[in-house]
């Protein structure tokens, strides 16, 4: 075994980390038992990428399964199974990864050079794994039944050869008798029918593939497929009639179980799910369908995690959220602490989109204590600030919660909050100060603290509780105090004993050093000389005027074209914040209008622009056209949507006027 390994130039060939000159001491680890893997599945394949050193690799790899297919390391072939099912479906790093912010300035020409030397390398890489068809296909018959499993899940993937495959799957699927391999037989028929590689394969050579279903032999198949895929669903083990039901949805071929079925099979197959889990079609094409099975599970009691999960997740849809949240809401009066909780959980992430049930939210937060915390920030966005029920849970906290759960809180408390939640922050802050040492999250709890405090009072009247916090590490503090006391000798002072403290990090003095930049010319110096070519966009209002000196790099960045929106954004936030030229910052944030999360940040400019944001009209009424979800979170989603909607009316009504 392994004869052959000292032959190849392995120092001419990389993998993930580089040089792939490591390769063959590796092998012969897993070759001796010395090794489970882990490394190998690192480096020839790594995050979904093959390299050129993968399809050198594979028939060593072959290899090493051939003499562990039986005995007592059985669990060696089965790993590198595993590896080569993964490595028959790889990209090249530059396909998986040339669309990120990271790559935008990549240029062009190169990209394209490494793009068509990546299409060799994972054509290579899936046809070394094709061309182990026998031994893959000999493993099929092999008397463990995880051999079987894991040889099924590597024929899925080989579309390289998919018209000898194809057969070969549909006698499994006949002849198996382990329920599980039979659905994964069933399985790969059905994944290499949808996978014609010249429609859908666009990472591999195509006319290098020696023997690929083609989209004629496709459209003959596909009844029969079907046909055995109906059966499944009505005499089948659990996995097998869920994968098969799963695959007939997939195909627009209508629900062969009913919703309590499914839920069911999930149950009973929840181990072959868990270890097969990237085999399932989630009914992608169908949301109602997997709301209802989640809905299911939950009445069940099949797996309340995944079940929540899916009906949180689901929410986002706006033709389901309604349906969505009242399901999440009624599990609040479940008997089991441990449902409420989770059903609360995924409730806070729905933010405003709970209106319909806040009664049932109230009253179990009222029934259980726990729930509070999770219930109060939805409910503080529908209710008023001065709503009695929730103004005394919010107090409660402050009162007697943890330091996390405080501080978690404070954002929701606001400038009409009662003029003693002020001596309770000042309270808990004092503690906070007295009591551990700087670490990340004190000082995460001392910030959000301050800005509450600050909301409710002026930094004038507690200076001494800021000048600490800002000497403690809290930069919020710090800009509070620079804000709201103007050119205070004491203040000065403060930043200057920060600027200079051994005990705060080199970043916390760096950031320290733009606010002290207002009292002294040497730090405005050291500002503008630390930022070079890269300012941070905040500089613009932390400077004022001295921040021109940035403006040539600022309308560079807001001129560029990127996925994310933020630097080109941040960059006209700034221009704005000097020059308040509308015809200067308008293109940027015009094409730069998305429903990412940088949404906000451009929402905010076009307000700020007023009158002048009337050619953003067009491109506003376009994007609430495309029915997007925006940002990240469901409350986020809402809030964009209503902003949008109030600029458009605006902005109707001038061009009307």
């Amino acid at each position: 075994m392994l004869e052959n390994l000292d032959a190849i130039p392995w120092g001419s060939y990389e993998h993930a980390f580089g040089s792939a000159d490591d390769l063959p001491e590796l092998l012969r680890a897993m070759a001796r038992g010395d090794d489970d893997g882990g490394r190998l599945f690192g480096n020839i394949y790594h995050q979904g990428t093959v390299y050129s050193a993968t399809s050198v690799a594979v028939p060593f790899l072959a290899e090493i399964i051939a003499a562990n297919k039986h005995g007592p390391n059985i669990e060696v072939a089965r790993t590198l199974l595993d590896l080569f099912a993964l490595i028959a479906g790889g990209l090249g790093f530059q396909q998986a990864h040339h669309t990120l912010s990271i790559h935008e300035n990549q240029d062009k020409n190169e990209l394209a050079t490494i793009l068509v030397r990546e299409k060799k390398e994972v054509t290579a890489a899936h046809l070394a794994i094709c061309h182990q068809w026998p031994l893959i296909r000999e493993l099929m018959g092999s008397p463990h039944a995880r051999l079987r499993q894991t040889s099924l899940d590597v024929a899925r993937r080989l579309v390289g050869i998919g018209a000898d495959v194809y057969p070969v799957l549909v006698e499994r699927s006949q002849q198996e008798a382990d329920g599980v391999a039979r659905a994964l037989a069933l399985f790969g028929m059905s994944m290499l029918l949808r996978a014609i590689p010249s429609e859908t394969m666009p990472f591999m050579a195509y006319d290098a593939l020696p023997a690929p279903l083609t989209a004629t032999a496709a459209e003959e198949l596909r009844p029969a497929l079907i046909a055995r895929l109906q059966q499944a669903t009505r005499g089948g083990a659990p996995f097998e009639r869920w994968i098969a039901a799963d695959a007939l949805v997939a195909r627009k071929q209508g629900l062969a179980l009913s919703a309590d079925e499914l839920a069911t099979s999930w149950r009973d197959s929840a181990e072959a799910l868990e270890e097969w889990s990237g085999l399932r079609v989630w009914f992608a094409e169908n949301s109602e369908l997997r709301l209802t099975v989640a809905e299911a599970r939950l009445r069940q009691g099949i797996g309340h995690r995944h079940a929540f999960s899916d009906v949180g997740n689901l929410a986002r849809n706006r033709a389901l959220r309604p349906r969505a949240i009242t399901t999440l809401a009624n599990f609040l009066r479940h008997e089991d602490g441990a449902i409420r909780q989770l059903a609360a959980c995924w409730l806070c992430a729905t933010g405003a989109a709970i209106r319909d049930n806040i009664p049932t939210l109230v009253a179990a937060g009222q029934a259980d204590k726990a729930l509070r915390p999770l219930l109060l920030a939805p409910l503080r966005l529908v209710l008023s600030d001065t709503d009695a029920t929730t103004q005394g849970w919010l107090e409660d906290i402050l009162r007697n919660g943890s330091d996390a759960a405080c501080a978690q809180k404070a954002q929701l408390i606001s400038k009409s909050a009662p003029a003693s939640w002020a001596d309770l922050l000042v309270l808990r802050l004092t503690r906070l100060l007295d009591g551990a040492p700087s670490n990340k999250v004190n000082e995460g709890h001392i910030a959000a603290l301050i800005g509450a405090l600050a909301r409710m009072s002026s930094p004038e009247r507690h200076f001494d509780l800021f000048e600490r916090a800002a000497m403690a590490g809290c930069l919020w503090a710090a800009k509070c105090l620079v804000d709201r006391t103007g050119e205070n000798p004491r203040t000065r002072a403060c930043l200057e004993a920060c600027a200079a403290s051994a005990d705060l990090s080199q970043w916390h003095r760096r950031n320290i050093r733009p606010l002290l930049a207002r009292f002294s010319a040497a730090s405005l110096q050291t500002v503008i000389a630390e930022a070079g070519d890269c300012p941070n966009a905040d500089l613009a209002e932390t400077l004022g005027p001295a921040a021109e000196v940035f403006v040539p790099i600022w309308r560079k960045q807001a001129a560029r074209t990127e996925r994310n929106g933020w630097i080109p954004l941040r960059a006209a936030k700034a221009l704005w914040t000097l020059h308040h030229d509308p015809a200067e910052v308008l293109p940027a944030i015009i094409a730069n209008l998305s429903p990412l999360p940088s949404h906000k940040l451009a929402f905010d400019l076009l307000e700020s622009l007023g009158d002048a944001a009337l050619p953003a009209l067009p491109h506003l009424e376009k994007l609430r056209a495309s029915v997007p979800f925006f940002g990240s979170t469901i409350e986020d989603d809402e809030a964009a949507l209503a902003r949008l909607d109030a600029m458009i009316a605006r902005l109707n009504r001038l061009g009307a006027g």
